[in-house]
């Protein structure tokens, strides 16, 4: 038993005679020709799909509708505050935290020449900062060096 044409494939068929600027009569002739039919309508589900399929092989190329996203921020918006991201996505530290972090280890008197890799090694587990919470966590942490460092103004503030 031949299942029908449906609808969804009538839309494409339809989609695909604009696409591709076929006119009626070159059309008709077509469907008379490959299945004996006078119209689209009168085509099996297979005879639908085979035709959807010789226009592809023309050039007709389907455009999907795309429907936004749930989150209205995704994918070009910065990110809402305490909106959770999905497990699978990493965030990369931006060039502003990046640059904020070589500040920082600029401005700290190490005892090696290479203390804030040694630092970074020890206390972090890695050799970069490559991730946007990862980068904040040292630059927190690099703050709080710099104001034992220096002496920050509030403590002496308080002590003073």
């Amino acid at each position: 038993m031949n299942e029908a044409v449906n609808r969804k494939q009538l839309q494409i068929i339809h989609v695909a005679l604009k696409q591709l600027r076929l006119d009626d009569a070159t059309y008709r002739a077509m469907l008379k020709n490959r299945y004996n039919v006078e119209s689209s309508k009168n085509l099996s589900y297979r005879e639908a799909s085979e035709l959807i399929d010789y226009f592809k092989g023309l050039g007709f190329r389907l455009k999907t509708k795309r429907t936004p996203p749930q989150n209205p921020c995704w994918p070009c918006a910065p990110r809402t505050p305490g909106m959770p991201l999905p497990e699978n996505v990493v965030v990369l530290a931006s060039p502003g935290q990046l640059r904020m972090i070589e500040h920082l280890a600029a401005d700290i008197k190490w005892h090696h020449w290479d203390g804030y890799r040694r630092w970074l090694k020890k206390y972090f587990k890695v050799d970069q900062v490559r991730t946007s919470p990862d980068a904040s966590a040292v630059i927190e942490a690099l703050k709080n060096m710099w104001k034992d460092q220096n002496g920050c103004a509030c403590r002496r503030a308080k002590n003073g």
